[in-house]
């Protein structure tokens, strides 16, 4: 398929397009549950991490822009715990989130990897979470498929692949 190796999972959401919370809350937990069977299985810690998550693409095109939108609905915790510690948070395990949709070259002039690249390097978090939108071959997919990996993110076919892909670990970057 042209994939790199590594473990990919996908979950089919058919009512994602539908406004319903409870359903989206279910299928967030789903995705968080996901998430940390793959840390798990590299031996990262689950608990007080610190985690970017990057939301790719460009928001002025609704297609491209689910990164964005993404860590538009997210919350920080990063500065508020550096700031005032875990107990701010009125919790006994915070995990330091911090986001960032750098948007695209045609709008910053810079390879969306240069910019992640460097707040990779100031913030040292030790996981990066990548959130896209990706192209589907048939069109029932859309809205409704979720593929979670561990390999990066991969925009060009294998055979081209430069140093513009996202890597798969975070210490990569620096």
């Amino acid at each position: 398929m042209g994939k790199p190796v590594g473990t990919y999972i996908t979950l089919e959401a058919p009512n994602m397009a539908v406004p319903d919370t409870d359903y989206h809350r279910e299928v967030s937990e789903k995705i968080a549950g996901f998430v940390q069977e793959l840390l798990k299985a590299q031996n990262v810690k689950t608990e007080e991490l610190s985690v970017l998550i990057v939301g790719l693409g460009n928001r002025q095109v609704t297609p491209d822009a689910l990164g964005p939108y993404v860590t538009d609905n997210l919350c920080a915790t990063r500065h508020i715990v550096k700031e005032y510690g875990k107990y701010a948070m009125g919790m006994q395990h915070v995990n330091l989130v911090s986001t960032l949709a750098p948007g695209v070259m045609g709008q910053t002039g810079m390879e969306t990897v240069e910019v992640v690249r460097g707040v990779v390097k100031e913030t040292k978090p030790d996981l990066v979470i990548a959130v896209d939108a990706l192209a589907a071959r048939n069109s029932r997919r859309l809205n409704r498929t979720i593929q979670i990996a561990d390999t990066g993110i991969h925009p060009v076919p294998e055979w081209e692949i430069t140093e513009t892909e996202l890597p798969e670990n975070p210490s990569e970057f620096r």
